[in-house]
Parts: C-alpha cells; sequence; structure tokens
C-alpha cells in the first residue's frame, strides 16, 4: 500500500538495517515523518537485517544480537563473536561487483559494516544518516522523544510492524514506484535495501525515491 498522506497525519517508523527502498520512499515524500526511539525489540524485521540480490536471487543479511535482559530496542548489543561483518561485506562484494557504481560507494558501505557500534540501533542510525548524505538528501532525521501508542493516536500512520517486502511488480508501479536497472534478473525484484539502488544507479538514485 502506498502510504503519501495529508498534513494532518504522521508516518512512524522504525530504525532497520540498512533500511529498503520504500522506507525511503516514505521519508522522502512524506513531511510529517518520526523514527520510533523508544520501542521495545521486535524479532524477525528488518531492524536487523537486510535484503540484497544476487545471481542466486534474494539474499537476507542479518546483523546477530546478544541476548539481553531488557527488550529496550536501544538496549539491544551486537554479536561480535560472530564473524558476520567480514560475510556481509563478502556477500555484498559478490552481489554487487559488477554493478556501475560498486566502485564509487564499496569502500563507504564497508566502513559502515566493519565499524564496532556496539548497539544496533547506534549502528543502523549511523547507516542511514550515511545513506541519506550519499543521496544528497537534506530532510532532518526526528526521532520520537517518548513512545507513541497509534492505537491511542488516529494522527499516526504505524509501520513499525511492516516485516514483508512488497513482492508485487504491478501495485509496486501503479504506487508510482519506479523499478531501475538491477545486476541480476530478468524480472525487477521490487523493495531491496537501499544499497541495491545505491550500487546500481549511484548518484541517479534520489530520482527514484520521489514520485
Amino acid at each position: 500500500m502506498n502510504i503519501i498522506l495529508s498534513q494532518m497525519l504522521q508516518i512512524i517508523a522504525p530504525l532497520s538495517y540498512f533500511s529498503n527502498v520504500d522506507f525511503f520512499y516514505q521519508f522522502l515524500n512524506n513531511d510529517l515523518f518520526l523514527i520510533e526511539a523508544h520501542e521495545n525489540y521486535q524479532k524477525q524485521t528488518f531492524r536487523n537485517r537486510c535484503q540484497i540480490l544476487t545471481s542466486q536471487g534474494v539474499q537476507d543479511l542479518t546483523v546477530p544480537i546478544l541476548k539481553s535482559e531488557s527488550k529496550f530496542y536501544k538496549d539491544i548489543k551486537i554479536d561480535f563473536d560472530q564473524r558476520w561483518q567480514e560475510i556481509h561485506c563478502r556477500s555484498i562484494k559478490t552481489a554487487y561487483g559488477k554493478a556501475p557504481y560498486f566502485e564509487h560507494y564499496f569502500d563507504v558501505f564497508e566502513k559502515l559494516i566493519m565499524t564496532k557500534n556496539h548497539f544496533l540501533f547506534d549502528l543502523n542510525h549511523e547507516i542511514l544518516t550515511k545513506c541519506l548524505q550519499l543521496l544528497k538528501v537534506e530532510k532532518q532525521l526526528v526521532l520520537t522523544s517518548d513512545y507513541k501508542n497509534c492505537e491511542l493516536n488516529s494522527n499516526f500512520i504505524d509501520l513499525r510492524n511492516k516485516k514483508l517486502l512488497i513482492d508485487n511488480h504491478v501495485e509496486y508501479i501503479k504506487n508510482n514506484k519506479k523499478t531501475y536497472y538491477q545486476t541480476f534478473g530478468k524480472e525487477f525484484v521490487n523493495n531491496l535495501s537501499i544499497i541495491d539502488l545505491i550500487f546500481n544507479e549511484g548518484t541517479n538514485a534520489k530520482q527514484f525515491l520521489y514520485i
């Protein structure tokens, strides 16, 4: 579902690991957009994973986390005993090594991944900030000052429980979203991580995120 809202409504969304294209689409096309900074962590979501396109199809890249007595997202720590950083960098290099703009951006993404941010929220915030810089988006990120209970407030559209990709090509186009060049496959794969768009379109990536 496309969510282009009136000035009376706000979108609220979580921080994710290398957020997907739809997140950036919603962020750029809606003036009232909040990042939830006071929620409990939710498993099996994009908060600790992203999806890239390889020669074998879509691949998940997952950041392992440590068990925590706290359920608070900001308290969730990353498990560095697992060699996930090397795996992610190698997987991205294999998937996008022949993409048009790989040489321009791989070092940037590799540095973000290899930086030892102990908290998942901090890593995701740093990644999102850098991606917006690469896209030359000057819009400010606004974090919530407290937890927003959208069930009690009809002024919010809640994306915090959104788990699945948009997997219908016709729906994707109908909702004003544009396809772009992808390295693999004959059919366009919707709503992958933002790195898929950046590696394939480079300086032109931003134009695919606006209506």
